[in-house]
């Protein structure tokens, strides 16, 4: 029974890391917010810096709708296909101690990439302002700088590659117990100084998540303890990132609030403590509006704005990434519902952008049937992805690498849209394309350490027609 139990929670990794993550950051908080919950909403109100939002009776009905229907159907259509795909469901056989694929080539991967961020880093002035962490004010200026300064390319090196190479390096060496994790330290590293709390928990959550799989498929014993270190050190460097810029700002404020006219370290501590102590302000409830208000403010904005506000998109095919004349689509664009539902929030602020769960995208582009068709069939592309990754077929370091991939697109479904989750410099696209060129170019090489050596043993044989022929004897 617990070895089926086991089995039927592997098969489902994609669907349940998506509804944990749903639950937490959108679908708890939005409740709060229906519900009216005072403390939660002044909390809100106050680090949000906009009204909780305000929905009439229809549209409390379609949020209703649209925060329970599509989680159901996209398990409803994960299950259908995970039964369908003819794949094995049992992962491959396991494989030795340190028989991953290519550890040399994996560091010189690593650092390759390094070099490339060490020069995007440089060149947009990033590392000068690494003390930016210490005050939010300063932070984001220092984030926006970084947009400004880094191309699209280097965003996703920074996102994708150099988080997938530093995991290729754990599963790589074993046995370097402490010096297979120095590459995922520095990838933490280069996420932090760009000033992203989402590109350190994607390193986390890449590394962390292959390591699991890892162990899943050689010591299944072990997965569960790998898993828990997972949670554990991710929830830790959220609340860490989320926590270190306010640390300025909320001395100062808590100094001013309490009268405090002594600029002592001690004296603003101990108004920090009790400013902290309030339902509606401090660290604590900063961090969890943070959390569970991460999409639920702009989740429920959405039936306001649409379409009694703005009209439905239509249908997004992402026609513009490949739009030309030649083509004959011209004037093509993506929808821009995430700076639509921004302006409805902030309009003394605008310029913005939002993130939601993915059938609130899709419920901007055609309404509730698109919300919900497009549920099972995102719930059918996860079973098809999750099951061709756990194939016997694949082998590792792959195997484990595309499955980091597949959990990552689960945590995009549950924080944005299904294009953002696929195109932007963290999108799963990305992913997939980096560890297939590495499996192709691992293959071809060792092809070629293969070939001469066949060629070398066919010499050495003493029968073979190769040695005894008279132009090859010695003169």
């Amino acid at each position: 029974m617990a070895v089926r139990r086991k089995s039927l929670l592997a098969d489902h990794v994609p669907v349940l890391v998506f509804t944990l993550i749903y639950f937490v950051t959108c679908a708890l908080g939005a409740f709060l917010l229906l519900i009216r919950y005072g403390p939660f909403v002044a909390a809100f109100e106050y680090f949000s810096g906009t009204p909780a939002p305000t929905l009439t009776g229809g549209q409390r009905d379609i949020a209703l709708l649209l925060l329970s229907a599509p989680v159901a159907l996209l398990w409803l259509g994960y299950a259908a296909a995970y039964q369908l795909v003819p794949w094995p469901r049992s992962p491959g056989p396991a494989r030795p101690e340190g028989a991953a694929e290519g550890g040399r080539v994996a560091v010189l991967v690593w650092a390759v990439l390094t070099g490339v961020a060490l020069i995007s880093l440089f060149r947009s002035g990033s590392l000068a302002t690494l003390s930016a962490w210490l005050s939010y004010e300063t932070w984001i200026e220092a984030r926006w700088a970084a947009f400004r300064g880094m191309s699209f390319f280097e965003f996703v090196n920074v996102y994708t590659f150099l988080p997938l190479s530093a995991a290729w390096i754990v599963l790589s060496w074993p046995r370097s117990r402490f010096l297979r994790w120095v590459p995922t330290l520095a990838a933490i590293a280069f996420a932090l100084a760009i000033y992203q709390k989402k590109a350190a928990l994607i390193v986390i959550l890449i590394v962390l998540s292959s390591w699991a799989l890892d162990h899943a498929r050689r010591d299944p014993g072990r997965a569960g303890r790998v898993i828990g270190t997972c949670v554990l050190a991710a929830t830790a460097l959220y609340g860490a990132m989320v926590t270190v810029p306010t640390v300025e700002p909320f001395l100062v404020a808590a100094g001013h609030e309490q009268g405090a006219s002594s600029s002592s370290l001690g004296d603003r501590l101990g108004a920090w403590v009790s400013y902290e102590s309030s339902l509606d302000k401090g660290v604590l409830p900063q961090i969890i509006v943070s959390v569970l208000g991460r999409t639920s403010g702009p989740a429920l904005t959405y039936p306001v704005v649409f379409p009694t506000l703005h009209g439905f998109y239509g249908p997004d095919l992402a026609l513009d990434v490949v739009c030309s004349k030649k083509l004959g689509c011209t004037g093509r664009s993506m929808p821009d519902d995430n700076l639509v539902v921004w302006d409805q929030m902030y309009p003394h602020n605008p310029g913005g952008s939002i993130t939601a769960p993915f059938q609130f995208a899709l419920y901007s582009q055609a309404g509730l049937p698109s919300a919900l068709l497009g549920s099972v069939l995102l719930g059918a592309a996860l079973a098809v992805v999750w099951r061709t990754v756990r194939a016997r077929s694949l082998r590792g370091p792959w195997s484990e690498l595309l499955g980091a991939i597949t959990i990552l697109a689960a945590v995009n479904l549950a924080l944005d849209s299904p294009r953002n989750g696929l195109l932007v410099s963290y999108g799963a696209l990305w992913g997939v394309a980096f560890v297939v060129f590495l499996a192709a170019a691992s293959r071809r090489m060792q092809r070629l350490r293969v070939r001469p050596a066949r060629q070398t043993e066919r010499l050495a044989e003493p029968n073979s027609p190769r040695a005894t022929r008279p132009y090859d004897l010695p003169r």
